[in-house]
């Protein structure tokens, strides 16, 4: 019986760059640093002076730091902030004080300039909901 003699012939390898792909992951806006100062402005049209500042920040964007709202009556009201801004710079903080009151600020930072809306909850005390605006 004969044997069947076999040839392979290959190509020589080539190997090619492939298009450069970067991930891109989502930065978080950095709301650490100088304060932001501001007005809040309620939904009964009384103003208040707000200054906001963030201690830390994570990268994943939670943040902790201080609210002080001065109301042209003359009190001031200081709160411990601890919420979270996302990649899209929209933000949710919370805040607390002493006395059981608390405000939820929901807004969005551009360019280091946050606004957005505000609801207050003082025991005893109606509700108060409005708007600020804040920068530095």
């Amino acid at each position: 019986m004969l044997k069947k003699q076999s040839r392979y012939s290959s190509v020589p390898a080539r190997f090619e760059q492939l298009e450069s792909r970067q991930l891109m992951s989502a930065v978080v806006p950095s709301l650490t640093g100088a304060p932001f100062t501001g007005a809040a402005t309620s939904t009964g049209n009384d103003n208040s002076d707000i200054v906001l500042t963030i201690a830390s920040e994570t990268k994943s964007g939670h943040v902790v730091g201080t609210l002080v709202v001065h109301d042209h009556g003359g009190g001031e009201i200081d709160f411990i902030v601890k919420g979270s801004v996302n990649h899209k710079g929209k933000f949710n903080l919370t805040c607390t004080a002493a006395g059981h009151a608390v405000a939820k600020l929901t807004g969005t930072d551009a360019n280091d300039t946050l606004t957005g809306k505000y609801v207050a909850h003082q025991p005893h005390k109606h509700a108060d909901t409005g708007t600020f605006v804040m920068s530095r």
